[in-house]
C-alpha cells in the first residue's frame, strides 16, 4: 500500500514521509496516506493520499522512459559488451569440452587396456576413478558456463524490458519488489 514511504521527502525537513491510514472524518473507513508527522513539519506540510502519490509516481516512470532511438543504442552497447564476455565464455567452454573429450579417450584407452589383459582389475578402478572424477568436475565447471551464458542473454533482455516499460512493470510487481 505504500511502496514510495522509503523515497518520498518532506519537502520542509527533506526526511522520509511517514505511511498510515488514519480513520476519515466520520470514522467508518481508512485513508492511506503520506505525512509529515515532525513536529517542524506538523501544519505545514499536508498530507498526501498513498493512491495519488502512487499515482503521480507511475506517471513520472512513463514520462521519464527514454525515447527509442536511446534504447537502440543502448541494446547495442548491451550486446557488444556481451558479445566479448561471451567470446570469453565460450573460449573457456570450448577448452572444457575439448577437455571432457581427451578424458572420454583417456578412459576408452584404459578400457581396451583391461579388455586385452595389459591391466589389471585394480589399476582399471584406479584410474577409471580418476577419470570419472575429473570428467565430473569438468561437467560442474561445463555446466556453471553455461548458465552464465543464458544469465548474460536474460539480463538484457531484462534490462530492455525494463527500460521501455518501467511503469508497467511497477504495477506489475508486488509491493517488496517496487
Amino acid at each position: 500500500m505504500y511502496p514510495l514511504k522509503r523515497f518520498m521527502l518532506c519537502f520542509n525537513c527533506n526526511n522520509p514521509l511517514y505511511a498510515s491510514s488514519p480513520k476519515t472524518g466520520g470514522g467508518k473507513s481508512h485513508s492511506p496516506r503520506y505525512h509529515c508527522a515532525r513536529k517542524s513539519c506538523v501544519g505545514i506540510v499536508p498530507s498526501v493520499k498513498a493512491e495519488v502519490a502512487n499515482s503521480l509516481f507511475i506517471d513520472l516512470l512513463k514520462e521519464i522512459q527514454p525515447v527509442e532511438s536511446t534504447i537502440k543504442l543502448y541494446k547495442e552497447i548491451l550486446n557488444r559488451t556481451a558479445m566479448q564476455q561471451l567470446d570469453n565464455l565460450n573460449r573457456r567452454l570450448g577448452a572444457l569440452r575439448g577437455a571432457l573429450t581427451s578424458l572420454e579417450s583417456e578412459r576408452s584407452t584404459a578400457m581396451r587396456r583391461w579388455n586385452s589383459g595389459k591391466m589389471s582389475d585394480s589399476d582399471k578402478d584406479d584410474i577409471l576413478a580418476s577419470i570419472d572424477a575429473d570428467i565430473i568436475e569438468k561437467r560442474e565447471q561445463l555446466e556453471a558456463l553455461e548458465e552464465q551464458q543464458a544469465v548474460k542473454r536474460t539480463q538484457i533482455d531484462y534490462i530492455m524490458n525494463f527500460m521501455s516499460n518501467a511503469h508497467k512493470l511497477w504495477l506489475d510487481a508486488d509491493v517488496e519488489m517496487r
